[in-house]
């Protein structure tokens, strides 16, 4: 019969745990080293939220759905972004604005500029803990007449959004 693992007593595991985690605060920058194999470690930026998910935006006449994506494992600090917006003044005929793009990501806030696509249209995201704010100095650019992209749209999920939602609706 075999004996019965010993566990290691609570202490010891502590102190393995703080030799093997070594935590540095260097100016904006939250630094977690974390020994491996390899000699490699991981940096992780303070602050850095995981914008991957589903938000949406009710306000008034005006809502929204916003699909994000964060790319910063594949393409460097980018997200994928599907919006989709509209003006609801009649329920038969609304009018719309979409956009489907990738946006550099720093610090929790993305730019968009479609370059020669949609005439130069700009457009920025805040993101927090449950929400993002879309910034548009131009939202005429965005859609059909009154169709505003800006505003605050509330995070419904953090899934991660299938390969038909980051597509044109009719796509």
């Amino acid at each position: 019969m075999k004996p019965a693992p010993t566990a290691m007593p609570l202490k010891g595991l502590c102190s393995s745990l703080i030799n093997s985690l070594i935590v540095a605060a260097a100016a904006s920058t939250l630094l977690i080293l974390v020994p491996s194999s390899a000699g490699v470690s991981k940096q992780i930026e303070k602050g850095a939220l995981n914008p991957t998910g589903k938000y949406d935006k009710e306000n008034g006449l005006h809502s929204g759905l916003l699909w994000v994506q964060d790319m910063k494992g594949k393409t460097g600090e980018t997200i994928k972004f599907h919006l989709f917006a509209q003006y609801n003044s009649d329920p038969n005929a609304p009018n719309i604005g979409e956009v489907v793009g990738t946006a550099a990501i720093k610090n929790n806030h993305a730019v968009y500029d479609s370059g020669e696509k949609m005439d130069h249209l700009k457009m920025t995201f805040d993101f927090s803990q449950e929400k993002v704010t879309i910034g548009c100095k131009e939202p005429e650019k965005f859609g059909g007449a009154h169709v505003n992209p800006t505003g605050i749209y509330k995070l419904v999920s953090h899934q991660r959004p299938k390969a038909s939602d980051m597509k044109y609706e009719d796509q």
